[in-house]
């Protein structure tokens, strides 16, 4: 009996936290649920400021394609364009598909990038874009 309320125990929690894997000491019990694929999110896809954009203000409105099943999403700024690594600056966490960097930037050519992250992880950046502020 104490086994069955264990995995009743388990199965609740794993719905109730969206879907997650159940705990692998139950895969070994006849009749336990198998555990749920874990996805990570697709890359994401780039809206604005188009590549290579030039005379942007110094505040950007960043926006990019939903992610399915992505949580939040980091937005990289990189300064130094050349060679552009996207991805090893600091996250600049967001909820929603766009983004509006403060405070404002100086003048100047960057690059930016997105990922989308859910529970499962973290998706491959996406294409990086470049443009400049006045």
């Amino acid at each position: 009996m104490k086994k069955v309320f264990t995995i009743i125990i388990v199965m609740a929690l794993s719905l109730a936290l969206g879907g997650i894997a159940f705990a692998e000491q139950n895969q070994n019990v006849p009749g336990s649920p198998k555990p749920l694929p874990c996805k990570t999110p697709g890359k994401p896809t780039l809206l604005a400021p188009s590549d290579g954009k030039t005379g942007l203000p110094t505040s950007v409105l960043f926006d990019w394609d939903d992610v399915p099943g992505a949580t939040s999403y980091c937005v990289y700024i990189k300064t130094k364009i050349d060679p552009l690594e996207c991805g090893k600056q600091t996250c600049n966490k967001t909820t929603e598909s766009r983004w509006v960097n403060n405070p404002p930037f100086m003048p100047g050519a960057r690059g930016w990038c997105v990922q989308a992250i859910n529970h499962c992880g973290k998706s491959p950046l996406s294409s990086v874009w470049k443009f400049t502020t006045q």
